[in-house]
């Protein structure tokens, strides 16, 4: 898979494979690496060398910044999750994962800090939004802290379960959270699928290394 007609984001507000904000909400591998995860790895990493299986001779580095730089060259594609019957609030993501399909589960992660995490934490529906090669300003918007994310300009209406949906998406997801799963300042967030909806005759948005692009 490559990518083309890459639209830069703001390098210092990409969180690698986690999250498209790295200062927003959405959060994941990159982003939880610097604490437990960085060090159990930098153990790793560090017992194989003794044991002579690797080396810095053969390149491999643990530190922070290498696992970063490492990380960017996982391509992923791009969703907007959306939450909150009474106070909508949403974040573009890169951390979503199939966990299963018997049943049906997927998963994502979201910083603690966020001000997507008190609803998230509290509701029990959630809309995933997969955004198409032509929504890369959405994924922007979505993808930095703060800000009227659902301000005049941005379409979009309460749908089922009164969650707000976003017009435009290439294909939209409703889940019903089954578990919240707790690391360090971040949580795994799992849904079990309850209804899917999508379009055709598009492409998917994909984040690869700081950019938006299209599949070629």
């Amino acid at each position: 898979m490559t990518t083309a007609s890459a639209a830069h984001s703001p390098r210092g507000a990409v969180g690698g494979g986690a999250g498209v904000g790295r200062a927003g909400d959405a959060a994941g591998g990159l982003g939880a690496v610097g604490g437990g995860a960085g060090a159990a790895g930098a153990a790793s990493l560090s017992r194989e060398a003794a044991a002579g299986t690797i080396s810095a001779a053969d390149g491999f580095a643990a530190d922070r910044e290498a696992v970063r730089s490492g990380l960017r060259w996982h391509a992923k594609g791009v969703a907007v999750i959306t939450a909150g019957v009474h106070q909508p609030v949403g974040f573009a993501a890169t951390s979503l994962a199939t966990v299963s399909f018997e049943p049906p589960v997927l998963s994502f992660a979201v910083r603690k800090r966020s001000a997507s995490w008190p609803v998230l934490a509290a509701e029990d529906r959630v809309m995933v939004h997969l955004l198409a090669d032509d929504q890369a300003d959405l994924a922007r918007l979505f993808g930095v802290s703060g800000g009227a994310k659902f301000a005049e300009g941005i379409r979009w209406s309460r749908g089922a379960e009164g969650l707000p949906v976003l017009d435009g998406a290439l294909a939209w997801i409703m889940l019903t959270v089954v578990r919240r799963l707790h690391f360090d300042g971040h949580a795994i967030v799992l849904g079990r699928i309850t209804a899917v909806r999508a379009s055709a005759g598009r492409r998917p948005l994909i984040h690869h290394d700081g950019a938006y692009g299209a599949l070629a």
